[in-house]
């Protein structure tokens, strides 16, 4: 079905993303198929975001930590998912100290949580 829209999208002119994947998984037959025929490849949301015309905001209020933990707990942190146990083993701080500390960084928009244990910057 959704190989089906795709093509069909393509065809009409619009524009497919798809991930690519590796090349012996039968799950990544579909999306190198659509890569083949012209989808545009995405590797990650800048991709979208360049071809779109399109740029992520600097933030124009850099985060000022409203602690030392906080502050911490974001130097642990990136744009990249990490999990809470990988920032607690990073700044040998106590879990509860962490993960409550990560609900007011959520809270302030400073952190944003992805589900299950991970965890980026806000």
């Amino acid at each position: 079905g959704s190989l089906i829209t795709a093509r069909l999208a393509m065809e009409s002119g619009r524009d497919v993303f798809a991930v690519p994947g590796p090349i012996n998984s039968p799950l990544s037959e579909g999306p190198n198929n659509l890569i083949k025929m012209g989808a545009i490849p995405v590797t990650s949301v800048e991709d979208i975001l360049n071809h779109l015309g399109l740029v992520k905001a600097e933030s124009t209020n850099p985060y000022q930590p409203g602690s030392e933990l906080e502050a911490k707990i974001y130097e642990s942190m990136s744009q990249e998912p990490k999990q809470v146990d990988d920032i607690i083993r990073e700044t040998k701080l106590a879990t509860a100290e962490v993960t409550s500390t990560l609900t007011l960084m959520e809270m302030k928009g400073s952190a944003r949580h992805l589900g299950g244990q991970y965890y980026v910057r806000g």
